[in-house]
């Protein structure tokens, strides 16, 4: 996750910069943003910098909830960018949707390797589609406010069976494969098995290992050539939308104060 403030990322411009330089870079791929807006800005202040960043050009616009478009369809059009926000949405900027409307989440805050949970949190009642939030958290000081700090010495587990698991009890709670796959240090797993690995399942892809990061871990995912293959640059990684081709894309939550 990015934390502007707390790792002192710099103003939000500048990764956004980073974000359209990948994009350039990375024709393939498809970007899912979500905002948390802490600072309650404003619907156009987030058109302003992703105009300044020049990722507007991507952002896509969804029309129609129930007809999303394949990967491909995205790919081929450039509005590869898709955006969501927790507060703030406004028809004035269409791009920029207001996420509970569309997604629900799993809870995000949990301390303990065997209790994950497979309920509404963030709405309290079902969406078209949903987040799994899987990442271990600590608590911490950051200034004056109280933080949750992640636990990378847990990430082999908490990334190995024990996402395995977890995806597969919420897929039988709410009878269908999570839309995103939240975690922290995506590059960490176990006995072969990780974040690529676990979506690859859940899409029916077919996963070949490869060493990525310090070496000493696997994450790779391998699909038929008329899929597109993904790279990972952040630490959240995600499967879209199940009505999109199976496939894996980067998924970045920002937090702005």
């Amino acid at each position: 996750m990015v934390n502007v403030v707390f790792l002192d990322s710099g103003p939000a411009v500048d990764t956004l910069k980073i974000f359209t330089q990948f994009l350039q870079s990375n024709p393939n791929e498809v970007l899912t943003i979500f905002w948390e807006n802490i600072g309650k800005h404003s619907a156009s202040q987030y058109q302003q910098i992703y105009s300044d960043s020049g990722l507007l050009q991507y952002a896509h616009i969804q029309t129609d909830n129930n007809n999303w478009p394949t990967l491909s369809e995205m790919i081929q059009s450039g509005k590869k960018v898709v955006n969501f926000i927790d507060s703030g949405a406004d028809p004035s900027v269409p791009w920029l949707m207001s996420e509970y409307n569309l997604v629900f989440e799993t809870p995000f805050q949990n301390s303990d390797l065997n209790r994950w949970m497979c309920t509404f949190d963030r709405p309290k009642e079902q969406r078209p589609m949903y987040v799994l939030n899987h990442f271990l958290s600590g608590s911490g000081s950051g200034g004056v406010i109280q933080v949750s700090l992640p636990q990378p010495d847990k990430a082999n587990i908490s990334n190995g069976i024990n996402l395995e698991n977890h995806a597969k009890q919420c897929q039988q709670t709410f009878k269908t494969i999570p839309n995103f796959v939240a975690v922290d240090f995506y590059e960490e797993g176990s006995d072969n098995i990780n974040v690529f690995s676990v979506v690859s399942g859940l899409n029916n892809v077919q996963y070949t290992p490869k060493q990525i990061g310090n070496g000493t871990t696997v994450a790779n995912t391998t699909t038929s050539p008329t899929k597109t293959q993904t790279s990972a640059s952040h630490i959240i990684l995600p499967k879209l939308f199940e009505s999109l081709f199976s496939i894996l894309s980067i998924l970045v939550f920002l937090y702005v104060y």
